[in-house]
């Protein structure tokens, strides 16, 4: 399973939480059990990863709708990032992707300063 926030750059969640689940096909239940939270979106794929057409998914879904135009989207060098940066929504926001260098995404992305490395811990103490 995948969870993929929006987080601005106050710290605050916006838009809705990507979730893609290991399944190899959508399963109606899921979809109902989640349809009434209007903050996530669920999706599947046969790893639980996203891959690049999730990644143009969550942008058109979760992204674009949350953010002001002329606004800025750190990235790291996943490759599936360059086909979200040709869809016609992100030039329509003027949106702009910064890449960072190569080996330095640990160091340098919000999510992996705070918020990941916040929930990874919640799940370290969580007994089983």
């Amino acid at each position: 399973m995948t969870f993929t926030p929006c987080i601005s750059a106050y710290g605050k969640l916006t838009g809705k939480l990507f979730v893609t689940l290991h399944e190899p096909k959508p399963l109606r239940s899921i979809r109902q059990m989640v349809a009434s939270f209007t903050d996530l979106h669920v999706t599947h794929s046969h790893s639980g990863i996203m891959s690049s057409r999730l990644a143009e998914e969550w942008m058109e879904k979760c992204l674009l709708p949350s953010i002001p135009d002329r606004s800025v989207l750190l990235l790291d060098l996943w490759c599936g990032f360059n086909s979200m940066k040709l869809l016609r929504a992100v030039a329509r926001k003027k949106l702009e992707g910064v890449t960072f260098p190569p080996r330095t995404t640990g160091q340098l992305r919000p999510l992996n300063m705070f918020f990941n490395r916040q929930l990874k811990c919640f799940f370290k103490t969580t007994p089983e």
